[in-house]
C-alpha cells in the first residue's frame, strides 16, 4: 500500500491520528473526502496535511471523538469515498 508508512494497531478513544490515504486524484476527491468525513460518526475533524495527486496519495490528520472506534470510523469513511486508509505510527 504505502511503503514509507509504518502501521500501528487501531485503538478506541479520543485523539488525533495521522492517516495515509490511497485514491484521491484531484481537488474534487479531496472535497469528497472532507464532506463525507463530516457525516461519519466518530470523526470530529479532518484536515488534509499533504496531497500528491500524481501518486494518488494524501496524508490527513483525523481527530476522533471520545470513545470512537477509529477502525470503524475509517471503514465508514472508506465505504463513503472509495478510498483506502491506514493509520500511521506517530
Amino acid at each position: 500500500m504505502f511503503a514509507s508508512v509504518d502501521y500501528s494497531p487501531v485503538y478506541a478513544g479520543e485523539g488525533e491520528a495521522t492517516v495515509a490515504v490511497s485514491g484521491p486524484m484531484c481537488g474534487g476527491c479531496i472535497g469528497k473526502l472532507t464532506r463525507n468525513a463530516k457525516k461519519v460518526e466518530g470523526i470530529s475533524k479532518l484536515v488534509v496535511a499533504k496531497k500528491d495527486f500524481g501518486a494518488k496519495k494524501a496524508t490527513i490528520t483525523v481527530t476522533f471523538a471520545k470513545g470512537a472506534d477509529q477502525e470503524k470510523a475509517l471503514e465508514a469513511l472508506a465505504k463513503k469515498t472509495g478510498f483506502k486508509f491506514a493509520l500511521a505510527k506517530n
